[in-house]
Parts: structure tokens; C-alpha cells; sequence
């Protein structure tokens, strides 16, 4: 909840700069003293960047296609579907990026605030107050579209070719590392949210993990299951090939 209309075109401009960065400006920029781009801002962008691994795995897929008319058509339509499900989450994961940069720098002109007066420290504590809240939503909400990301991720594993689903495992690990750690930003403002903001706060952070830990341990048991299906094959194909070798020795 940032302060003002302005404060939002801000923080859309400020990720659209962000998206802008080449890959090493962005590492210099996030490596150097300023504290912006933070870890919200990081996470939105390796979360992005995780969600395009799962929709590289789609775009793959429906590339690679089937030369059967009937099976094309059962397998486009869904697969229609999850890519552009997938476009909409990547952008707003992406618009993620300038919030944290935007929070970040309203909560310290809160605490610049002057306190002389009582009346200036009520004022200089409410807005503190105000600007923690915006600094705990915004990365909340990064978290819950990062797990409904991890959650298509796991939808869509088994309608992948196999060659690609190891992308969607890759997207759906760096989703995860994502969703921590936007969390340790949600985590550190709460202590100055006001009580019932926070209590909704943490509400919402209790439900988002209990989703996404599920979406991941099926995700896990997915790979398991091709794992245990590729070393069946292996096997199933080195024994045919031993079989084929010894009828030849025996002619």
C-alpha cells in the first residue's frame, strides 16, 4: 500500500529501470553500498526469472508438436492455456521488482521525520507504522504470486516434454529460494506494523506457505516418479541391448 498515486507511478518506473539493467549492472547495483535494489527486489527478479524457465519448458513443448491432427488438437488447447497463464504470472512477478525499492525508500523518509514536538512524534510513528505495513505487503504479496507460480508449475510438469521438464524443476527451485526470501522481507517490517495489520499479515503468509510446501513436495514426488521411470527404461533398454549382443555371439 504505497502512500499515494504518485508513489505507484514511482515504483513502476523504478522496476521498469531495474528490468532495463544489463545482468552486470544489475549484480554491481545490487552488490554496492545503496540498500536498494534489496531482497524483495532480488527475489522478484530470480522468481521471474524461475517462471520463465517453466514457460520455456511450454513454449518447447507446443514447438516441438505432434504430427497426429486429432492429439494436436487435445494438446493445444491446454497448453494454450498454461502459457498464457504463465505470461500473467511472469508480469507480475516482474512488476515485484520496484516495490521493495519504493517501500523501502517512503519507510525512511517516515523515520526522518521530525520529532520535536508530540505532535511530530505521533505523526513521525504513524507513518512509520504506515510505510512498515507497505513494506511488509509488498513483498507479501510477491510471496503469494511467487507460490500460485510454483503451484502452475506443478500443474503443468506432467504436460511437458520429458526432455524440458527438468527446466520446470530448475524454475520451480528457484521460485522457491524466491518465496524465503521475500518472506525475510515480510518478516523484518512486521515488528513495526500496527497489531491487527500484522495478525492479517501473518494470516496470509501461515496460508501461502502451507500451498506452496504442497505444490513443492508434488513437484518433488513428479520427479521422483520419472526418475524411477527413466532408470526403468535405461534398464529395460541395456538388457534388450545384452540380449541382442549374445543371440548375435551364438550364430
Amino acid at each position: 500500500m504505497l502512500d499515494s498515486p504518485e508513489s505507484r507511478t514511482s515504483a513502476a518506473q523504478t522496476g521498469v529501470e531495474l528490468w532495463d539493467l544489463s545482468l552486470n549492472e544489475f549484480r554491481a547495483r545490487t552488490s554496492g553500498s545503496d540498500p536498494t535494489p534489496g531482497g524483495e527486489s532480488v527475489s522478484a527478479v530470480t522468481a521471474t526469472l524461475g517462471c520463465s524457465l517453466v514457460q520455456m519448458a511450454l513454449a518447447v513443448t507446443t514447438a516441438a508438436g505432434t504430427a497426429d491432427v486429432t492429439a494436436r488438437a487435445d494438446m493445444d488447447a491446454p497448453l494454450a492455456a498454461a502459457k498464457a497463464r504463465g505470461e500473467e504470472l511472469s508480469e507480475r512477478l516482474a512488476a515485484g521488482a520496484g516495490a521493495d525499492v519504493i517501500a523501502f525508500e517512503n519507510l525512511m523518509s517516515a523515520y526522518r521525520l521530525p520529532r520535536s514536538s508530540e505532535d511530530e512524534r505521533h505523526t513521525r510513528r504513524a507513518r512509520i507504522a504506515q510505510f512498515s505495513e507497505a513494506a511488509a505487503e509488498a513483498p507479501m504479496c510477491l510471496a503469494e504470486t511467487i507460490a500460485e507460480t510454483v503451484i502452475f508449475a506443478a500443474g503443468i510438469l506432467g504436460q511437458v516434454k520429458p526432455l524440458v521438464a527438468s527446466d520446470v524443476l530448475a524454475g520451480a527451485d528457484l521460485l522457491m529460494g524466491s518465496y524465503r526470501a521475500a518472506l525475510h522481507t515480510v518478516d523484518v517490517n512486521l515488528p513495526a506494523v500496527e497489531p491487527a495489520a500484522a495478525a492479517e499479515i501473518v494470516r496470509r503468509r501461515d496460508g501461502t506457505s502451507a500451498r506452496i510446501e504442497g505444490a513443492s513436495g508434488q513437484l518433488a514426488a513428479q520427479a521422483r516418479q520419472a526418475a524411477q521411470a527413466q532408470k526403468a527404461a535405461t534398464a529395460q533398454k541395456t538388457q534388450k541391448s545384452q540380449q541382442t549382443h549374445h543371440a548375435q555371439e551364438t550364430r
